[in-house]
């Protein structure tokens, strides 16, 4: 009683004029290739039974946030209107999706390195696997959510808060295990040659989701 879509599933989106895409719909027959369901044994009258569904998927979402960069980012000069500030919790753009970054918080680490926090939270109802597990119900694969950061600035970025965590130019990935539903990623950027200038933070989140559907079945007799 297990199969797969016979066709690829394509969420719902939004088009460049914020009109609504339709999902991909798809018709799903139990028992599969026209077979049919017989009860086993005889009843009297009617037996309701409850029918549940579950449903394994994998889901992927992007937020966006941007990150200040000063020349001057210690702050030292004392110049006044500048053009982004760096200590502060920034706006955060983001796809609907049941985990989402909940917060992206910028602040000053050194001379040539800005540092910034972000939180993932799960706000839906179903459960959290490891990407491409097939929502194994394993221990090691549950509450886990594929984190991909990308800066856009080459000169060096880490990570901490994420398991298998590396770092390749402007981006690190790694896995974030979800505790009572949340993860903070901490991350530093190193700027070589600083500029005032702002960039924007990429942030892929990709993970397999379950959630279930139920409903009542009602056999009755005929004879």
């Amino acid at each position: 009683m297990s199969q797969d879509s016979p066709e690829q599933l394509l969420g719902a989106s939004k088009d460049a004029n914020g009109n609504l895409v339709q999902g991909t719909l798809v018709t799903m027959d139990f028992p599969a290739s026209g077979g049919s369901l017989s009860h086993q044994t005889e009843i009297a009258g009617s037996v309701t039974y409850n029918v549940r569904a579950d449903v394994c998927y994998q889901y992927g979402s992007t937020a966006n946030a941007k990150l200040c960069v000063l020349q001057d980012i210690l702050g030292t000069t004392g110049k006044k209107d500048q053009l982004c500030t760096i200590n502060e919790a920034k706006t955060v753009d983001k796809s609907g999706a049941p985990i989402q970054v909940e917060s992206f918080i910028e602040s000053v680490s050194s001379a040539n390195k800005v540092a910034f926090t972000i939180k993932v939270r799960h706000s839906g109802s179903g459960d959290v696997f490891e990407k491409a597990s097939n929502c194994d119900a394993d221990f090691s694969k549950k509450n886990k959510v594929h984190v991909k950061i990308d800066t856009g600035m080459p000169d060096g970025l880490t990570c901490s808060g994420l398991q298998n965590g590396a770092g390749s130019g402007s981006t690190y990935e790694g896995d974030a295990t979800l505790l009572n539903g949340e993860r903070e990623i901490r991350c530093t950027q190193t700027i070589n040659s600083p500029q005032d200038f702002e960039k924007l933070v990429r942030i892929d989140l990709s993970y397999d989701y379950k959630q279930f559907v139920s409903t009542q079945l009602d056999v009755k007799h005929l004879g």
